[in-house]
């Protein structure tokens, strides 16, 4: 089972009914279980602009990170990928990133899982350093792929 942690602002209020501010964030842990203890190895969390329609299905990827000691071991697949069926649950049809170029592991492990580059702002963080944006579509039986998911508030 896929367990899931978030911690937002609004915890008991779904993405969509928030209100309160310009972009509400939920953030997910991936947490590793050993001899009983939990250990974070992962955070991602999605996000949807207070400008975008409710109906659009547009969220983003909000934070992704996994445990340098975990990367390259499948982990981050699996975060991206469970992050990719939450969207999906809420109703998700589109996930779409913002990040840095110079994230090439990252950018990798988005390409793999079917991202695709749309645009760039050049010299967004800082001259030189654009700023990199892709999305994917999301199949709605993608909210099915894991079964059932433990989600427990922070």
């Amino acid at each position: 089972m896929l367990e899931v942690y978030f911690s937002s602002g609004m915890w008991n209020t779904p993405l969509e009914s928030q209100s309160g501010s310009l972009v509400s964030l939920t953030y997910y842990a991936l947490v590793e279980q050993i001899d009983g203890a939990g250990r974070m190895v992962g955070l991602s969390g999605l996000y949807r602009r207070a400008w975008d329609h409710p109906d659009d299905g547009n969220y983003w990827l909000g934070w992704f990170a996994v445990d340098p000691r975990q990367q390259r071991s499948g982990l981050g697949t699996l975060l991206l990928r469970g992050t990719a069926s939450i969207c999906a649950a809420k109703g998700g049809r589109r996930l779409c990133i913002e990040t840095a170029p110079g994230l090439e592991s990252a950018l990798r492990l988005y390409r793999a899982e079917g991202f695709r580059d749309v645009n760039a702002i050049p010299s967004y963080w800082s001259p030189g350093a654009d700023l990199a944006i892709a999305y994917r579509d999301l199949d709605p039986a993608e909210k099915n792929r894991f079964g059932p998911i433990a989600v427990e508030e922070l």
